[in-house]
């Protein structure tokens, strides 16, 4: 018995045969003395030779007709989201989006000269720029004193 088991991934291509030569012989040679490795070698290609005679069966034919008739659902849904866009690439469509999108402009331009300070009013000056302005109150008359000592007058 061999001390050193091949992992299992080499096992597996060893059963689907997808190893080199130097490989393969390494493989042969440890499974001529080691019964745990062959078993499971044997188990494998016995395993992958039932899945390839397998049939594949036949979908059912509705499946390929619901396929193609959501396809055309999705497919209709979707060109009709975007159909509302369509009239942009009209000339008579931009040149309404044009207009209307020169009316907003336009009325923001008017609202904001109607709401725009008098000239010559205090918050239209630039000292100010439209501040309130609030008196603030005097500071106590506190007499400063220094780490030395009272100030001299």
């Amino acid at each position: 018995m061999n001390a050193a088991h091949p992992a299992d991934d080499r096992l597996i291509d060893y059963a689907l045969g997808e190893l080199e030569a130097p490989a393969r012989k390494d493989i042969e040679t440890h499974l001529r003395d080691c019964d745990t490795c062959r078993s499971m070698a044997v188990a494998l290609a016995g395993a992958i030779e039932s899945v390839r005679q397998a049939e594949c069966p036949e979908p059912p034919a509705h499946i390929l007709v619901d396929l193609l008739d959501a396809q055309a659902t999705a497919r209709a849904r979707r060109y009709s989201r975007l159909s509302w866009f369509s009239w942009f690439s009209k000339p008579a469509g931009a040149m309404a989006a044009a207009v209307v999108l020169a009316g907003i402009f336009a009325g923001g331009f008017l609202a904001g000269r109607q709401t725009s300070p008098v000239p010559g009013s205090l918050a239209s000056s630039p000292d100010t720029l439209g501040a309130i302005h609030y008196p603030l109150p005097e500071p106590p008359d506190i007499p400063f004193q220094t780490a030395l000592g009272p100030a001299s007058d």
